[in-house]
């Protein structure tokens, strides 16, 4: 049992792979025999004295958990089912409420929902915390096994209890589990503007962005929307593909980037850089973040703002800028540790930071009726927009793309404002043509 520790400390000291090599000659000694003697003899006093019966393999795993769970909210111990459960984690097929979320003070703390899931549908936001899952706190059960408890089988309900900032009392949400299959990628266009929602970075995001984005060539379209809000992330070599169909390195000068990482260990080291070809054609880009877009996503959002190929607004984004590794301990159990920090191609660290985007437009809807004096059709018309097109008659005619985007001012006001910039980015290169 004292072997699986002595390898933990190897791991999360960065020599294993020095050590493994046989050339551990200019490393420091990790342990010291104390270290392990007093190891060993609290499990052995927990073994003898500790009110209950205790089994050896149950105090070696919590010791090697305790290790884990107190480095930072990302590292954890993996027994044989949490190593599937985080497998499973890359599928856009699974069973469960449909949330993005991560460890936090001993809580989980909802990263985001995903779109059309339970966990949507039942009000679940950003920066939720859950204390409770079926009545059990949280603060006091290891962290997969905490989100185990969420998942559970289909069609079976599961309580939550949330705390909520600014809410006086906490809320319990009672949620349906679902068998959840969800596209990573949708589109519509807004009159000539092209929007692209990915909800997550999937294995098959970067085509299907690919695809959506020849599709409204047949149709042209001035400028793209990407909307990343309350995108959790997903895969990262999905994420710089997604990034690459933007970036055309003819034009990048020196500086080819999207992502780099650095760690500790010369195995931590990454560096993915833009290829040729821009499927966007240099059209206007306005990408839409919020505090639920994480990992992933601001990867893709720092990159295009890096190499001022869009535009970023919305609000902060939630600063998951760490990369993990999964290390195997024995032959039924492994490790996830921190291992390198993410970087934007000028250098810059997400962790903790987020996303700062260019302008900041807070989440919120319109509601018309229930501001005094507000004017709608001063603020919220197809005739507000810059280079709207007349009707030729002089007498007022409501398209279908100017009521569309009329409902979109009252219902997705961060929404409009990116149609409203992509319209005005094309006004200033007309000015700019002329």
């Amino acid at each position: 049992m004292l072997i699986r520790l002595l390898v933990i400390f190897l791991c999360i000291n960065g020599l294993a792979y020095e050590s493994f090599a046989g050339d551990n000659t200019k490393t420091k000694p990790i342990y010291t025999q104390e270290d392990t003697m007093r190891l060993a003899t609290a499990i052995e006093h927990i073994n003898q004295f500790y009110i209950d019966p205790v089994e050896y393999k149950e105090l070696v795993d919590n010791a090697i958990r305790g290790m884990l769970t107190n480095l930072d909210p990302h590292s954890d111990y993996l027994d044989a089912e949490s190593f599937k459960l985080l497998q499973s984690n890359t599928s856009n097929e699974f069973a469960g409420i449909g949330v993005e979320i991560t460890h936090e003070d001993g809580l989980l703390k909802v990263i985001a929902p995903l779109d059309g899931s339970p966990a949507a549908k039942a009000g679940l936001q950003p920066n939720d915390l859950i204390s409770h899952v079926d009545g059990q706190r949280i603060d006091q059960m290891p962290y997969l096994q905490a989100v185990q408890m969420i998942r559970g089988k289909a069609n079976t309900e599961v309580e939550l209890i949330i705390i909520r900032d600014k809410e006086k009392a906490p809320l319990v949400k009672k949620i349906m589990r679902k068998n959840i299959t969800y596209s990573s990628v949708k589109s519509k266009r807004y009159g000539n503007t092209g929007y692209i929602r990915i909800a997550s970075f999937s294995e098959n995001t970067t085509r299907e962005v690919a695809k959506s984005i020849e599709k409204f060539k047949k149709g042209k379209i001035t400028g793209l929307i990407i909307d990343l809000r309350n995108n959790p992330g997903g895969l990262l070599d999905s994420a710089i593909s997604t990034t690459d169909l933007f970036l055309d390195a003819k034009n990048l000068g020196e500086n080819k980037k999207i992502v780099f990482t650095k760690g500790r260990h010369p195995y931590s080291q990454l560096e993915a850089s833009a290829t040729s070809g821009d499927v966007a054609s240099g059209l206007p880009i306005v990408v839409v973040i919020n505090a639920g877009s994480a990992s992933a996503s601001e990867i893709f959002a720092q990159a295009l703002m890096d190499h001022d190929r869009a535009i970023i607004i919305g609000t902060r984004s939630f600063g998951k800028g760490s990369v993990q590794t999964v290390l195997p301990v024995d032959e039924s159990s492994a490790i996830k540790i921190t291992t390198a920090l993410y970087y934007s191609p000028n250098g810059i660290s997400i962790q903790a930071n987020g996303v700062k985007p260019d302008i900041e437009i807070p989440d919120l809807t319109v509601n018309v009726k229930a501001k005094e004096g507000f004017d709608v059709d001063r603020y919220l018309r197809e005739q507000n927009l810059s280079n709207h097109i007349k009707n030729g008659t002089g007498k007022k005619k409501h398209s279908n793309t100017s009521k569309l985007i009329t409902e979109v001012a009252q219902k997705d006001y961060v929404l409009y404002q990116a149609i409203v910039l992509i319209k005005a980015l094309n006004s200033l290169d007309d000015e700019s043509a002329t």
